[in-house]
């Protein structure tokens, strides 16, 4: 009986240092399932699914606020210069995808037709591996202890 009520009292102990470790409002995080407060004690909350925890600073959000999200910015331009069918420049997510020219690009009765094309991942390599936003990221369990 004595060794029975040693056991719980090591066990209490240890509960209360690890408590300790994790004060309210501290993010624990793992790669196996389990409900911190099972172990630890205390009351917890798994965070929602999907979200992700970044380190404070730079242009992150207030520490314990949820940020918005944000992609960099598209970018392209497109220049064509009736008459020099040579003449064009291209850069960033806009290209062509084909042209057809009539007449004499000398005459004032030229014609010129061409479609543009858009593809963001020929701005920035980020887009188009992805349905949604996702950032560099490594998978995890996470509880934020409330109590």
């Amino acid at each position: 009986m004595i060794i029975y009520k040693l056991l719980l009292a090591l066990r209490a102990a240890i509960a209360q240092i690890t408590l300790s470790i994790y004060p309210v409002g501290s993010i624990y995080m793992s790669v196996t399932y389990f409900d911190p407060g099972t172990v630890f004690g205390g009351s917890w909350e798994r965070l929602p699914d999907g979200v992700f925890v970044r380190n404070a600073g730079g242009d992150a959000g207030a520490v314990g606020n949820v940020q918005g999200e944000g992609l960099p910015n598209i970018k392209g331009e497109f220049s064509h210069i009736i008459g020099w069918k040579n003449k064009q420049g291209w850069n960033g997510a806009l290209y062509m995808v084909g042209d057809r020219y009539g007449g004499d690009f000398r005459d004032s009765g030229s014609t010129a037709e061409f479609t543009i094309g858009f593809d963001a991942s020929r701005s920035n390599g980020i887009y188009g591996a992805s349905a949604h936003v996702t950032p560099y990221n490594y998978c995890v369990y996470m509880w934020r202890r409330i109590s």
